[in-house]
């Protein structure tokens, strides 16, 4: 009460940063809670026969899709996992979205900022090891 300028310059702060890393905090938080499920899904299978054509097809959700349908996207789908994209995908760091593979073209499809975004991968550059 005695400084009442510097209280409002420090929470007036706060709320900046707070309205900057929180959505990194966040995300880096889902990333890692669906690391830790794939990780305890690996070491307690729920399921007791593993059908290869079910771990690579993810079910896409309805949102997905949709924007998918609005894009004028391959309808067929050979390959839909959930994933994270890393350093090679501008703009999308660390966010998590649908690896989809249609008609010899690959896609990352994901959600960020409240809207969506897809960043096509050149299967040119694409190396096996």
């Amino acid at each position: 009460m005695t400084h009442p300028v510097f209280m409002l310059s420090v929470v007036v702060i706060f709320l900046i940063l707070f309205a900057f890393l929180s959505p990194k905090i966040f995300r880096l938080l889902r990333v890692e809670l669906n690391g830790l499920q794939a990780l305890l899904e690996k070491f307690l299978p729920l399921r007791t026969v593993i059908d290869v054509n079910s771990a690579l097809i993810d079910p896409l959700p309805e949102k997905y899709h949709d924007y998918w349908q609005k894009q004028g996207l391959p309808p067929n789908l050979q390959c839909r996992i959930l994933s994270v994209a890393g350093k090679g995908v501008k703009g999308l760091r660390h966010s998590t979205g649908y690896f989809c593979l249609a008609d010899n073209a690959a896609f990352f499809v994901a959600r960020r900022s409240f809207r969506f975004r897809q960043h096509q991968i050149d299967l040119k550059n694409v190396s096996e090891y």
